[in-house]
């Protein structure tokens, strides 16, 4: 079963901790899945679902010290569609999706769907290339050039790169003048009628 160690508790209660998936949600761990949410404000917590036929009372999570945190296991399997029934200190019931699930029904539906995060990725060659080459070329997309056109975005253009840095950019993507209509520095002036 997935565990919530005391640093993941520490962090987590921080407001710092950066894989708080790791430990939240449905996570599966053999013939059985380990389920945790936080509900600071409930009574009790229940994950119903497919694999105990949506009663209410049938799989109780514990809190986890005084976390907020509910928890528990269940003889899930993947692709059991499930929900957390969180029950507040007046009796209120609610029921809610899991919002660390990796997986949701589509709409009218909106279970929380048991997936396992397994997911093989094929982009090495990529991935080890990616440091090397021109960063211009590289980073292309960060800066979305055609929205200079916009006054606002224009003016914040402007003002992050140094005139020298916007010019090599966009000789790199072919404005070998500086940008469409030149640059403040370089339009024309318009002459007053005298």
């Amino acid at each position: 079963m997935s565990v919530i160690g005391d640093a993941d508790l520490y962090y987590f209660a921080e407001g710092s901790h950066r894989h708080a998936y790791g430990f939240l949600g449905a996570h599966i761990d053999g013939d059985r899945v380990h389920f945790a949410v936080w509900a600071p404000n409930a009574y009790k917590v229940y994950v119903i679902g497919d694999f105990n036929d949506w009663i209410d009372d049938a799989t109780e999570l514990h809190p986890v010290d005084s976390s907020g945190i509910f928890a528990g296991g269940a003889p899930a399997k993947l692709g059991d569609r499930y929900k957390y029934l969180i029950i507040d200190r007046v009796g209120a019931r609610h029921l809610k999706a899991d919002p660390f699930a990796l997986s949701c029904e589509l709409p009218p539906g909106n279970a929380s769907i048991v997936t396992a995060l397994d997911y093989q990725w094929h982009d090495g060659p990529w991935m080890s290339a990616r440091g090397s080459g021109n960063p211009i070329e590289r980073d292309w997309y960060a800066i979305h050039l055609a929205s200079r056109q916009l006054p606002q975005v224009a003016a914040a253009f402007r003002l992050f790169l140094t005139e020298a840095a916007q010019e090599q950019i966009l000789r790199q993507l072919g404005h070998v003048g500086g940008p469409p209509g030149g640059s403040p520095k370089r339009r024309a002036r318009r002459r007053e009628p005298r």
